[in-house]
């Protein structure tokens, strides 16, 4: 994958079948910074930080719907719309 459009229909791909791991394990560098509101905005640092926190995220939820919008690109950046419907469990 070496095109900026690859990576964005690999992600798109990854994310509609659900394999949020995977797309961190495939897509994403070592040293992947992620500002999460969740976390009061506090960046995540580090792919195996955002690892984690993903399979905790989805430990707590059951996945309804996700919805990824086709890629929007500007030079060598790409922009999805993602949305989620999901249940807290518990």
């Amino acid at each position: 994958m070496n095109t900026i459009p690859e990576i964005a229909n690999r992600l798109t791909s990854l994310c509609n079948e659900l394999k949020f791991v995977e797309a961190y394990t495939e897509l994403y560098a070592d040293s992947a910074v992620s500002i999460d509101p969740n976390n009061k905005n506090e960046p995540l640092t580090g792919l195996h930080t955002l690892i984690e926190y993903e399979k905790q995220f989805l430990e707590k939820v059951e996945i309804h719907d996700v919805k990824v919008s086709d890629a929007i690109f500007a030079g060598n950046y790409f922009s999805l719309v993602f949305s989620m419907h999901f249940t807290v469990k518990g």
